[in-house]
C-alpha cells in the first residue's frame, strides 16, 4: 500500500524497480523498449531516434 502521494517519476521508478526485482542496475540497463515506461525510466527523457524524430516534426531541432 502506498502512504503517500507519488509524482509521476517517483511513480515511474517505483515501477521500474518493481519490474527488476528491485535491483537498479537493470532499470538503468533495461532493454525492454516498447514498455511505455522505458524511455522515461531514468528520471529524463531518453534522447534516442524516436526523439529526435519528434522534436524535428514540432521544428525544435
Amino acid at each position: 500500500m502506498i502512504s503517500k502521494r507519488l509524482t509521476k517519476q517517483e511513480a515511474i521508478k517505483k515501477k521500474c524497480l518493481e519490474c527488476s526485482a528491485g535491483n537498479k542496475n537493470e532499470v538503468a540497463n533495461c532493454e525492454i523498449k516498447d514498455c511505455a515506461l522505458w524511455r522515461y525510466r531514468n528520471g529524463y527523457e531518453e534522447q534516442d531516434e524516436l526523439y529526435f524524430k519528434h522534436m524535428k516534426k514540432k521544428g525544435k531541432k
